[in-house]
């Protein structure tokens, strides 16, 4: 699946990210076999595509792949602020499903103390606020409070 988001036809790249954000919830296993193929790389370059579909599939399975260990242990060293500025940038996305994916992602990142305080110290951080101030959604409220309250505990 992971050789099939780098093909040239988006429907394929959008089957294969959403058959792969399917798979990825099964297992701590697969999730590091996705990540040894490379399949966070082609899901983060998913987020690029003209296709809004294809930008939310990939932007699915990356929060998806955030609960592996070895993502955890990235971002916690610091080695991931492009994808938090994505994470925090697809927040304000006018498509729903990928503001719950982006924030799902931030809500999961933030119960690590070592990655929220690199949420907090994101230069868009500001912006996540402005979001939670305007969002009416109680999904979207729900993950962004759930991320503030881990980057407050973690700054305590």
């Amino acid at each position: 699946l992971v050789q099939t988001l780098e093909h040239h036809h988006e429907l394929l790249q959008f089957e294969a990210a959403m058959g792969l954000t399917n798979l990825l919830t099964s297992s701590d296993e697969l999730r590091s076999r996705a990540i040894l193929a490379r399949g966070w790389y082609a899901c983060r370059d998913l987020l690029f595509s003209d296709n809004e579909l294809v930008q939310r599939a990939g932007l699915e399975a990356m929060c998806n792949l955030t609960m592996a260990p070895e993502m955890l242990e990235r971002f916690a060293e610091g080695k991931c602020e492009l994808e938090l500025r994505v994470f925090i940038g697809f927040c304000s996305s006018e498509d729903r499903a990928s503001v719950i994916a982006a924030s799902g992602a931030l809500a999961m990142l933030a119960s690590c103390d070592e990655v929220a305080v690199h949420i907090a110290a994101n230069e868009n951080f500001g912006a996540l606020l402005e979001v939670f101030q305007q969002c009416a959604d109680p999904d979207v409220q729900h993950r962004i409070a759930t991320a503030l309250c881990g980057v407050a505990a973690a700054e305590s």
